[in-house]
């Protein structure tokens, strides 16, 4: 019996892709009133009618933004599913999270709200659920 040799680099990124599965990975991260925002679902990508946890990191010129109240509000574009608000909970400094559920696959927006020190940063995040 002859032996195929297996690429090093194959086997490693294998590995790679076997760690991160299931795994949150950021929807996207972007700046709202000076501060970096990012949402991670979990699964990844988030399913539609089951239950997806929501996590919101928040930081300010590299810091956590801690002891805000967050909401994300989801809708899809061009639908009318009524509101579905998630409120976040602070887990750690800068980390909020909340479970939703997304009613229907396809494309959503989520829109994050931070009420931190009599002040509102608000950011949009999009991503598609499938099914």
């Amino acid at each position: 019996m002859r032996r195929v040799p297996f690429p090093l680099p194959l086997l490693l990124a294998l590995a790679a892709l076997t760690a991160a599965c299931g795994q949150g990975a950021p929807v996207t991260a972007v700046r709202a009133g000076g501060a970096e925002l990012s949402l991670e679902t979990h699964p990844s990508p988030p399913v539609s009618r089951r239950e997806v946890l929501f996590r919101l990191r928040a930081a300010e010129t590299g810091r956590p933004l801690a002891g805000a109240t967050a909401t994300l509000d989801l809708a899809m574009p061009g639908m009318d599913h009524g509101p579905n608000r998630v409120t976040l909970e602070e887990r750690a400094p800068g980390v909020y999270e909340g479970r939703g559920i997304l009613v229907m696959a396809g494309p959503w927006r989520a829109a994050a709200t931070l009420r931190h020190r009599g002040g509102r940063l608000t950011a949009v995040f999009r991503f598609n659920a499938p099914r």
